[in-house]
């Protein structure tokens, strides 16, 4: 096939996820729509991956492994960790760390655009959070090993008890809190990029 036939074929494909990936999470941020038209025969693996993954961070089972703080906590790490993790296994290491990039790139236009991310704006820190744990994630599988979700899920629990995956610094109930575990309200964080909140190993909270 011509490249220019290959080129046409590529952009419908592309074409054609993009506007599954709409009619199912209703928009996708231009860095991550670049990466399907760039990637269109992996695209749909990586849908099917982000779905999954989605699915599994509101499973009981999960939750009671990893608590239910989504937005900054455990559960948050796990969602992020895994789902590099087992889209690595499809389609390599390379492309997925990309499309991890390309959806924290879109995170951050959603922050310009006051555009909420899982009920709250990202920030610089969630952000730092969300590339650690992808990259950790990449790192616990090869493309086609074959790994089983079961294994796969301890792989990401064994990581985050290590302290390998990061999370938001918080209190018990669930509070933000700086370096010195000092409170910080939401409003002191909430709709500022640059704010006091801080990383800690997984193990630490």
């Amino acid at each position: 096939m011509k490249a220019s036939n290959l080129f046409l074929v590529a952009f419908f494909l592309s074409s054609v996820l993009i506007a599954q990936q709409r009619i199912k999470f209703k928009e996708i941020s231009s860095p991550v729509t670049w990466w399907v038209i760039s990637h269109p025969f992996f695209a749909l693996k990586a849908m099917k991956a982000s779905s999954n993954s989605r699915s599994l961070t509101k499973s009981d089972s999960i939750m009671a492994i990893f608590g239910n703080d989504g937005n900054g906590g455990g559960l948050d790490a796990f969602r992020h960790a895994f789902w590099m993790a087992s889209l690595s296994e499809k389609i390599g290491n390379r492309r997925t760390i990309r499309l991890g990039i390309a959806h924290e790139k879109g995170n951050r236009k959603d922050f310009e655009k006051k555009r909420l991310e899982d009920g709250s704006l990202p920030d610089k820190v969630s952000i730092e959070m969300d590339l650690h744990n992808n990259a950790v994630g990449v790192s616990l599988t090869q493309k086609k090993e074959g790994v089983t979700q079961k294994e796969l899920i301890s792989r990401v629990y064994n990581a985050y008890l290590s302290g390998e995956l990061v999370v938001v610094k918080k209190d018990k109930q669930k509070r933000s809190v700086n370096v010195y575990g000092e409170i910080i309200l939401p409003k002191q964080w909430q709709g500022k990029w640059e704010n006091t909140r801080v990383l800690v190993p997984s193990n630490c909270n």
